[in-house]
């Protein structure tokens, strides 16, 4: 049982950085998108 909790708990931080990669990402392409003009 304590593996299954594991295996969630891992698979909602994994979404979560994902999001978070993705959110980064897109504040990247906007400072860079800012730096250009």
């Amino acid at each position: 049982a304590l593996i299954i909790e594991k295996t969630m708990e891992l698979e909602r931080l994994r979404i979560q950085y994902d999001s978070l990669r993705r959110i980064e990402q897109e504040q990247i392409e906007t400072i860079e998108h800012l730096t250009v003009n």
